[in-house]
């Protein structure tokens, strides 16, 4: 694989891994093996073959024919970002999805053998083969667990996609430029599972970053800094909500004018 790697322009991806998952795990946003990303990097294979064993290949339950064919870049299970940023490859998989979208061969990175992908590959799965589908820009999927979003989702009244981007929108101006569409909330499903999965795919029709109830969110990018920057905005707002009711008063926020000047100008 080392031979591969050498063939392809993987080196300023792994520069890009090793940066922001650092900052992953210095926010505190990937305590322990929390935390998550897949990156298709289907486009470096363009110009070269890859002979992977038949001993190697697993099944899906359903098939991703959109993603026949496609190099996804992603985590291992049980791999910490603090480890990631140190070193890539021991904590990621690439995995080749064969041109019947139903089958996948785990191409070993490193001399690590037996390695599986992280325990929410399901949802990867299906906002990848969404993403490919559009033929959108976007190529990387991030999840992660910031506090304060975990915390908003805790609140009864937050719980509801309107009162979540009626009050996210009103904290600071740069949450509607960046998404004007709004942002997506997934009620508590088990991690991992297919409801997960599918409820969350369903979001990416519309949306650009997901929050998942007592969970995390979920942030698509054209790259894994920009999937960062759009939690790290987030997150931002999140804060100043939670810092403004401290005071023991309530947030004057932005007016409904002020947030559709803010909508018409993206």
């Amino acid at each position: 694989m080392q031979k591969i790697l050498k063939n392809i322009k993987i080196n300023p991806i792994l520069s890009e891994i090793k940066q922001i998952t650092q900052i992953l795990w210095n926010k505190g946003w990937a305590e322990a093996n929390a935390g998550n990303f897949s990156i298709n990097i289907t486009d470096l294979f363009k110009k070269i073959r890859i002979q992977v064993p038949v001993s190697v290949d697993k099944s899906f339950s359903k098939s991703y024919k959109h993603l026949c064919n496609n190099y996804i870049l992603i985590t291992s299970s049980g791999s910490r970002m603090r480890d990631i940023a140190k070193n890539p490859l021991p904590g990621l998989c690439l995995l080749y999805i064969d041109s019947s979208g139903k089958k996948y061969y785990n191409i070993p990175l490193d001399n690590t053998i037996n390695k599986k992908p992280t325990s929410e590959l399901l949802t990867h799965l299906e906002i990848q083969n969404l993403l490919a589908r559009k033929n959108a820009k976007e190529k990387t999927v991030l999840h992660t667990h910031p506090a304060e979003l975990i915390a908003l989702t805790h609140l009864k009244r937050y719980k509801k996609e309107n009162e979540l981007n009626k009050i996210l929108n009103s904290i600071q101006p740069e949450v509607s430029i960046l998404f004007p569409e709004g942002i997506g909330f997934v009620p508590y499903f088990k991690t991992g599972s297919e409801e997960l999965a599918s409820e969350t795919k369903k979001k990416f029709n519309k949306y650009k970053i997901v929050l998942w109830e007592k969970h995390g969110c979920v942030a698509i990018g054209t790259s894994l800094e920009n999937a960062f920057d759009k939690i790290d905005v987030l997150v931002k707002s999140v804060n100043i909500f939670f810092l403004s009711y401290a005071t023991g008063n309530k947030p004057e926020s932005l007016s409904v004018y002020q947030i559709k000047e803010l909508k018409e100008k993206t």
